[in-house]
């Protein structure tokens, strides 16, 4: 119980401090500066709920890799919306 916790609250200071971020590509518009905070409030949850599960330095190393994992991985995920939007092929074709 406490692991499915840890990893969601995980994941969603992830997202929303990602969604925050300018260059993110999920949205059009950014989330405003606020949300930073309630996703810092989510990781201090997740790092709460991780030291329910293991010791002080297992638990505060299993959150650390976990937040920069998914930092890696979550603007990657907008890959294939980049790309969908690049190769939409249009209709114009030169008039002579």
């Amino acid at each position: 119980m406490w692991l499915i916790l840890a990893l969601s609250f995980s994941v969603l200071g992830v997202i929303i401090i990602y969604l925050t971020n300018k260059n993110q590509g999920f949205k059009k518009k950014p989330l405003p500066k606020k949300w930073r905070i309630v996703g810092g409030l989510f990781w201090l949850l997740a790092l709460l709920a991780w030291l329910q599960v293991y010791a002080l330095s297992a638990a505060f190393f299993i959150w650390l890799f976990i937040i920069s994992i998914m930092l890696i991985c979550t603007p990657l995920m907008t890959l294939p919306l980049v790309f969908n939007k690049k190769s939409k092929p249009t209709n114009k074709r030169n008039k002579v």
